[in-house]
């Protein structure tokens, strides 16, 4: 009779747990039913796609702001963008009319924090706690037009703003290792550093590599161009070896030797002037994501007569690429530029419709 009461007790403290485990499971990371995905509209509107429904909601509208480089925190809870106001205060003999500050919305787009610091880059920790950002203050005694000011931490729950160095021209926060890299740039066509901050001991140090865009494993990393005579490069980690030139100027200044990319996939997702540069896709393995853009004549007889009329049709390819297999692995079609999401997909929009294109 006590051990059926034991037994029963037993059974009866394993089945609580499995439900406050279920119950429990949105609060982790991945585990949430509804993902975040979100865009900007007209530089002035945040808007939120509700999977479920398929219908959109606007989270945010500023006053007087300019939205631009939406993201979405890897953790699938924050909105980050950068926001352009005029400056209350102009500095002096420097034509700086505007500022770029800092905006984290909470996931139902309440605004979480604004930070007035002249941000001009900025990305995620890869838990989604954290974000890194560069500072800058604008003036004319670089090629850049405007001077690196520092590198900093804001704490998303605390709120605490940490600087972490005087300063780089790129920042990325790597997921292998939890290091933030920051490449510095002195000069036009001279070759930069690349300075690993750790987040364990706090300490700034040098590295040997040619730049900070790893994989989100750490066995590769892309090296983006810096102006227009460097291509576009993949190295391997481990080695620091080149593996290829993804993207080939037509001119080079520096005498390189080229290893061109075997296949002609188009250009490398997001690595242009206008966006913050990536390349690599999802928050794991080593995948890249190329563009393609073809456009094809069609001609067809109208009227009695049978006129010939001609037509375009452009067609955009996207193709997932792992760089350890060497092939593609997924191909697709529609528009990538618009929502975005945690980086555990990549968010399309096709035919009217948001699809959350996955690894094979």
């Amino acid at each position: 009779m006590k051990t059926a009461l034991i037994v029963s007790f037993c059974l009866v403290v394993a089945l609580g747990l499995i439900y406050a485990a279920i119950v429990a499971a949105p609060q982790f990371p991945g585990a949430v039913e509804e993902p975040l995905i979100a865009r900007v509209v007209d530089r002035a509107s945040v808007l939120r796609y509700q999977r479920a429904s398929g219908k959109t909601q606007e989270l945010y509208r500023p006053d007087k702001y300019s939205i631009h480089e939406l993201t979405v925190s890897p953790n699938n809870k924050y909105i980050a963008a950068i926001n352009i106001s005029e400056r209350e205060v102009m500095p002096d003999s420097v034509e700086a009319p505007y500022l770029y500050g800092l905006m984290v919305l909470h996931g139902n787009g309440e605004l979480a924090h604004r930070l007035d610091m002249d941000v001009r880059r900025y990305v995620w920790s890869p838990d989604g706690k954290q974000i890194a950002f560069l500072t800058f203050a604008p003036c004319r005694k670089t090629y850049w037009w405007s001077c690196p000011t520092g590198a900093w931490i804001l704490d998303v729950e605390t709120s605490e703003v940490t600087k972490i160095s005087e300063g780089a021209m790129e920042i990325n926060w790597a997921a292998f290792d939890g290091a933030i890299y920051l490449y510095e740039h002195p000069r036009l066509y001279e070759r930069g550093r690349v300075m690993r901050w750790d987040p364990v001991s706090g300490e700034l140090q040098p590295t040997d590599y040619h730049d900070i865009y790893f994989s989100p494993d750490g066995k590769y990393y892309l090296s983006l161009w810096k102006d227009e005579a460097r291509p576009t490069r993949l190295y391997d980690a481990t080695s620091n070896e080149l593996i290829y030139d993804l993207v080939v100027q037509e001119r080079s200044l520096y005498g390189d030797t080229a290893v061109p990319f075997p296949e002609k996939l188009g250009s490398v997702f997001n690595c242009d002037q206008f966006k913050a540069p990536w390349g690599w896709v999802f928050n794991k393995g080593h995948y890249l994501m190329f563009s393609k853009e073809e456009s094809t004549v069609e001609t067809e007889g109208s009227g009695p007569v049978k006129r010939i009329v001609s037509k375009t049709i452009h067609s955009l390819t996207h193709s997932i690429y792992d760089v350890e297999q060497g092939r593609v692995i997924k191909q697709f079609e529609g528009d990538v530029w618009e929502w975005v999401g945690s980086g555990n997909e990549v968010v399309v929009e096709r035919d009217g419709k948001v699809v959350l294109e996955e690894i094979p």
